[in-house]
C-alpha cells in the first residue's frame, strides 16, 4: 500500500500483488483495481517487473479492461508501456499487450501477453 497527500486530505492507494515464472523469467505484478468494477466488467492499472536468470529487470506501466458475460466468463485486453530496467535493460523501452479469458467457477485463467521493444539511443 502506497499514500499521498493532496490538499491535505489522505488518499490511499491498494495494491494486488502477485507472481509467477515463465521460461526463466519472473514476473511480479502490483495491480490497482478495478477501477468502476460494474458486475466485473472494469479497468485495472498495472505494475510489472520482469526479472531475468541473470538478474537484469525491466519496468512495464498497463491497463487492463476485462468484461464479463451472463455466466461469469471473463475476457481482458491489455495495453502498456515498457518504462526501462536495469542492468543491459536500462534503455528499454516498448510495448506491452496482452489479451485473457478466465472462468472463476472453472478455476481457469489463461494470459497471453506480447512484448515489442527497442533501446533507446
Amino acid at each position: 500500500m502506497a499514500a499521498s497527500s493532496r490538499s491535505g486530505s489522505r488518499q490511499q492507494f491498494h495494491f494486488r500483488v502477485h507472481g509467477t515464472r515463465v521460461s526463466g523469467i519472473s514476473i511480479l505484478v502490483a495491480s490497482r483495481g478495478p477501477l468502476g468494477d460494474v458486475n466485473s466488467n472494469s479497468l485495472s492499472v498495472n505494475y510489472t517487473m520482469y526479472t531475468l536468470d541473470n538478474g537484469d529487470k525491466f519496468y512495464s506501466h498497463s491497463s487492463t479492461m476485462g468484461q464479463a458475460d451472463a455466466a461469469g466468463k471473463r475476457t481482458t485486453a491489455g495495453v502498456g508501456q515498457i518504462l526501462g530496467g536495469t542492468g543491459k535493460f536500462a534503455a528499454m523501452k516498448g510495448l506491452v499487450r496482452s489479451t485473457g479469458v478466465s472462468d472463476g467457477k472453472a478455476n481457469f485463467n489463461e494470459t497471453q501477453t506480447e512484448i515489442e521493444y527497442w533501446f533507446a539511443k
